[in-house]
């Protein structure tokens, strides 16, 4: 249809842009997030397929452009609407309707190229920016980490990533260029359960190199998992974030109360646990890596070995959260870039249009 595509991490859709025509944004998030682009730029259709997307300026986006039909096609059969806007809901059958309509734009040679171009065209900015910043000599923070994990997975591996901050990682670092794998997340309000004994079920289930994503409280807290490691060998490599504590928390508006709410106590949770001590007591394979080159040193090492092995990526709290920060201003500066040189040449026309959303997979 020459709509674009915007690809959550989970929905594993970025690793088929290499084989498809289709217009495969890896970087909604960041387009959403930049005010000049995402004013101009205002869908009248919106189509959803599968599960909530992860990014939240996505959701708002939509919210604020109040397009006149949102259609979800849902094969969840649960309730996952949370800004209540959709104006259809189709249960099921997503895959032979979509063909079908498909092949119905074919026939009728509909496909407008020009308002999907603009989102090509600042999709690529955003990456150029994203990446310039987190592969910078000093970057080293959550976003550089998970990039270093999707560049170094191999073609046909399996990445299970937690909940929380580990696929919002993930919606950033994940590029379209990466090799091409299966992503899988648990979402929701317990997602942080169990987040080592799904990564090991996946391994021995699939029987595939998997590799998991997490931070250091979801890891901590199904310690018991490992148990399994002991007993079965598994192609499992764990890659743990480690930012003493709960990191996400400093993004949202609680953090700016501090100390009046204890947030460093209650929200931020430092645990002051050496993780290498972890595996020395389930007897794994361990590695420490506090820069890009160590990280990929230990990837290689790890990934696609018949055994269970932690990479502990230790951050400082502080530097991870202004790390990531600094890298999404980088894309949203790209991003309003373009739409200043575009304004200059099209006398900065409103645009109308249509976008996909492909949320996460069930």
């Amino acid at each position: 249809s020459g709509w674009p595509l915007l690809a959550d991490p989970a929905s594993s859709l970025r690793a088929a842009n290499r084989d498809q025509e289709a217009p495969i944004l890896d970087l909604g998030d960041v387009l959403t997030r930049a005010p000049e682009f995402s004013a101009r730029m205002r869908p009248d259709f919106v189509l959803r397929v599968g599960e909530t997307p992860v990014s939240k300026a996505q959701r708002l986006w939509v919210e604020a452009a109040e397009p006149a039909e949102i259609w979800w096609l849902d094969e969840g059969l649960h309730w996952g609407d949370p800004s209540h806007r959709a104006t259809r809901v189709i249960r099921g059958a997503a895959v032979s309707l979509l063909n079908t309509a498909s092949d119905a734009l074919e026939a009728y040679g509909f496909r407008d190229r020009n308002w999907c171009r603009d989102f090509e065209r600042a999709n690529r900015a955003a990456r150029q920016g994203v990446d310039a910043c987190a592969t910078a000599d000093e970057a080293w923070s959550g976003v550089p980490i998970a990039a270093a994990l999707t560049s170094a997975m191999p073609d046909g591996g399996v990445l299970f990533s937690s909940n929380s901050m580990s696929i919002r990682l993930l919606e950033i670092a994940y590029a379209n260029a990466s090799p091409a794998f299966r992503i899988l997340c648990n979402r929701g309000a317990s997602g942080i359960d169990g987040i080592n004994s799904t990564a090991l079920g996946v391994a021995a289930g699939l029987r595939k190199p998997t590799a998991l994503l997490t931070g250091d409280l979801a890891f901590l807290h199904d310690l018991s998992g490992l148990l399994l490691a002991r007993r079965e060998e598994l192609p499992l490599t764990i890659l743990v974030i480690d930012d003493n504590g709960g990191g996400i928390f400093s993004f949202l508006p609680v953090a700016q109360q501090g100390e009046d709410v204890s947030f460093e106590r209650l929200f931020h949770t430092p645990h002051d646990l050496d993780l290498a001590r972890v595996a020395e007591l389930f007897e794994v394979d361990y590695h420490r890596a506090e820069s890009t080159t160590e990280l990929k040193a230990a990837l290689a090492a790890s990934l696609g070995t018949a055994c269970v092995s932690i990479i502990h990526a230790r951050v400082d709290p502080s530097a991870n959260s202004a790390g990531f920060r600094e890298i999404i201003a980088a894309g949203i500066t790209a991003v309003d870039a373009t739409v200043d040189r575009a304004a200059a040449l099209d006398g900065a026309a409103v645009l109308d249009g249509a976008a996909v959303l492909g949320g996460s997979a069930a």
